[in-house]
């Protein structure tokens, strides 16, 4: 159930209330980053970026930018205009996408993607259903169809 339809906001750059929990918010990742605080990653080999935007404005509200120091590779500067690989970030929003449609998440994935039938693996793909993929409780290894593809075209 959606909450309820409240006025748009309006000057978010400019709110007293916003400005000070962005101050909170750098003030807390400095912390942890800086190892005052415990700041529940490992800062020394996690890079990221975090920003706020509003609808009306041109650049973020709020941005935030962490490069590991103890990253060997890759840019040296990390900032809004940074890529990163989204790994399992997507799945929260497939997710939660699924379940604002009504799907049967506790259906197997051979019910959606029937093609999994054929393949050959030891896999157990009509065992595994879209809440267990989504929990990574499917029990597939990482990239597990990207490898099967890659050998399947190295060895015909």
């Amino acid at each position: 159930m959606e909450g309820p339809k409240l006025p748009r906001p309006e000057n978010l750059a400019k709110s007293k209330i916003l400005q000070d929990t962005f101050k909170f918010f750098t003030d807390t990742l400095n912390a942890g980053k800086n190892g005052t605080i415990r700041g529940g990653w490992s800062h020394e080999n996690a890079s990221f970026s975090m920003a706020i935007v509003g609808r009306d404005s041109p650049k973020p509200l709020w941005e935030y930018h962490v490069r590991a120091p103890s990253n060997p590779r890759g840019t040296k500067v990390v900032d809004g205009d940074s890529q990163y690989h989204i790994g399992s970030l997507s799945k929260l929003i497939t997710t939660l996408v699924l379940k604002k449609s009504g799907i049967d998440m506790e259906k197997p994935i051979t019910y959606y993607v029937p093609e999994l039938n054929k393949t050959e693996s030891k896999i157990k793909f009509n065992e595994i259903t879209l809440t267990m993929l989504a929990g990574h409780l499917g029990g597939l290894p990482t990239n597990c169809m990207k490898r099967a593809r890659h050998l399947k075209m190295e060895h015909g």
